[in-house]
C-alpha cells in the first residue's frame, strides 16, 4: 500500500509537460499517466531483477487506483489495498477541488458550485481560519 501510494502518480511526469503552462505530452494523451506508471514498474522490476507476486500486485493498485472505469481506470480494485488506495486518491483529489474554490470565495459566502462534488456549493464561514 505504501508503495502503491508513493507511486500511483509516477507516470504523471511523463503524461504532464512540466509544472508551468502545463500541457499534455503526446505521451500523456495517448497513454496517460496510469498505465505509464504501470510500465515504469515492470521496466524497474526488470532492471532490479525482482519478480513475483508483489510487482503483479503493484501493478494492479496503479492500474485500479481511480477506482472505476468511468473514471479512467483499466481495471476495478480487487484487492484491499487497491480499494483503499482509490478512497485515498479519491479524498485528495475533492479536497483540492474544494481548496480551490474555497481559496477564491469570501468569508460568509458560498463557493462556486463544484461539479465533483455533486454540483455542491460549500460555506466558508466567518468564524474559521
Amino acid at each position: 500500500l505504501y508503495s502503491s501510494i508513493i507511486l500511483h502518480d509516477l507516470g504523471k511526469v511523463r503524461e504532464l509537460s512540466g509544472p508551468v503552462a502545463t500541457t499534455y505530452t503526446v505521451e500523456g494523451n495517448l497513454l496517460g499517466h496510469i498505465s505509464i506508471a504501470s510500465e515504469e514498474v515492470s521496466e524497474a522490476a526488470k532492471e532490479l531483477n525482482i519478480e513475483g507476486e508483489e510487482i503483479m500486485l503493484l501493478k494492479h493498485m496503479i492500474l485500479a487506483h481511480h477506482g472505476k472505469m468511468e473514471f479512467g481506470s483499466p481495471k476495478l480494485p480487487h484487492i484491499k489495498e487497491a480499494e483503499i488506495l482509490f478512497f485515498i486518491d479519491n479524498i485528495d483529489a475533492k479536497m483540492n477541488m474544494f481548496e480551490k474554490a474555497y481559496n477564491k470565495t469570501e468569508k460568509g459566502q458560498f463557493t462556486e458550485r463544484i461539479f465533483g462534488l455533486d454540483g455542491r456549493q460549500f460555506y466558508k464561514p466567518t468564524t474559521l481560519d
